[in-house]
């Protein structure tokens, strides 16, 4: 079986879809249900807006630059070259699927080239605002790629798969983000004099880190917050990440919170933070799901989210394995000087029994399996 993936961006380039496709193909490469030399990786970049080809985890990675423009006019013919190219890919290694993930010029060609080739699709939506029926602009007044047939669409939340049926969809499959759930059970909580909230995250607007800088203001000396993930260090989005990411340090001194919040700028083993931590905040936007949130229930601590966002309120019960807020940094504040004992690991592993053995990676990987056979042998 011969997997074509192609991606909006991929590893070293960090994303949270970038590690889980990585992590799901070296799982199944492990477990002899694919060679590595049968899954061939495209890839477009934002920090890393440059052609290159690779391995990684003994993957061959192809990257394409200028995969993410935006605008038609002049840039039609953009969305044409990446067409073309990514064509050339397909005859070159000829796959039994194609795997998408994300959404760009790339994965778009991708599409389409799957449609007109007729081979099997696998489509993946990976935030809460993805949708299936990506096309070129202009073309998508004259034709639309059919993905009722020869294709599964992959969602991570009932939003995304409600969205997908509303829109006439059937061929649907829910799953929650893979873990290993007992890697994360396995953690041993260390006790604090002083109560850990934590936040892990890349340092982007839509993560939303901020918020949780000004709710510090009204926490009581002995709450400390840790807040970690990678920064944005280059690409067309570097501006506006590094400003974002200085405005938090600048709020950070103007309010005295040195010695209470912690930033850590970069990629980090997420158990050795769960080990600390009393409860989990999240307070992003525009999230698919977030892997955090289900290692954090994982670990058996609770997690207190953005009542706006779908995916967090599909698994986040009040009471039960967190709590659902709306976006006052007061609320919070006054919320989490509340419960924070309240939800012991016991009660946060019960109350969230069925999203965890959803998304057990062992039966993940089975079913991904599964799929790609199904479609390979229509």
């Amino acid at each position: 079986m011969k997997v074509l993936v192609v991606i909006s961006k991929f590893l070293p380039e960090y994303s949270g879809p970038s590690v889980r496709i990585s992590n799901l193909y070296l799982r199944l490469s492990k477990k002899k249900y694919l060679k590595p030399n049968d899954v061939y990786i495209l890839s477009g970049g934002e920090e890393l807006n440059s052609s290159k080809l690779f391995k990684i985890k003994n993957f061959k990675v192809r990257r394409f630059k200028n995969t993410n423009i935006k605008s038609v006019g002049s840039n039609f013919f953009s969305y044409i070259k990446k067409f073309l190219e990514v064509r050339k890919e397909i005859n070159n290694f000829k796959p039994d699927l194609i795997h998408v993930i994300g959404s760009n010029i790339l994965t778009s060609s991708a599409i389409i080239n799957a449609k007109n080739k007729k081979i099997p699709l696998c489509l993946e939506l990976v935030n809460s605002s993805s949708r299936p029926n990506q096309n070129f602009p202009i073309l998508k007044y004259f034709w639309k790629p059919n993905l009722n047939t020869n294709t599964k669409i992959i969602v991570i939340s009932n939003f995304l798969k409600k969205k997908c049926l509303s829109m006439g969809y059937k061929n649907i499959w829910y799953r929650p983000n893979p873990i290993n759930l007992n890697k994360f059970k396995n953690v041993n909580k260390i006790k604090s004099t002083s109560k850990i909230l934590l936040n892990i995250g890349q340092f982007i607007p839509r993560k939303n880190q901020i918020f949780l800088i000004k709710m510090m203001k009204f926490l009581p000396k002995n709450f400390k917050l840790i807040i970690c993930g990678p920064i944005v260090s280059s690409g067309n989005k570097r501006k506006r990440d590094l400003k974002y990411f200085n405005k938090i340090i600048k709020f950070i001194k103007i309010n005295n919170l040195k010695r209470r919040i912690i930033v850590i700028p970069k990629y980090v083993n997420v158990l050795k933070y769960f080990q600390k931590t009393n409860l989990y905040l999240m307070p992003s936007y525009n999230e698919g799901l977030g892997n955090t949130l289900i290692e954090s229930l994982a670990s058996g601590t609770p997690v207190m989210a953005n009542l706006s966002e779908p995916s967090f309120r599909e698994i986040i019960k009040t009471n039960k394995n967190g709590y659902l807020l709306k976006m006052d940094p007061e609320i919070w504040a006054k919320s989490i000087i509340k419960n924070i004992n309240k939800l012991n690991r016991k009660k946060v592993w019960i109350n969230s029994k069925k999203i965890l053995e959803q998304s057990d990676e062992a039966k993940i990987d089975e079913n991904y399996i599964k799929v790609f056979k199904r479609l390979i042998n229509k």
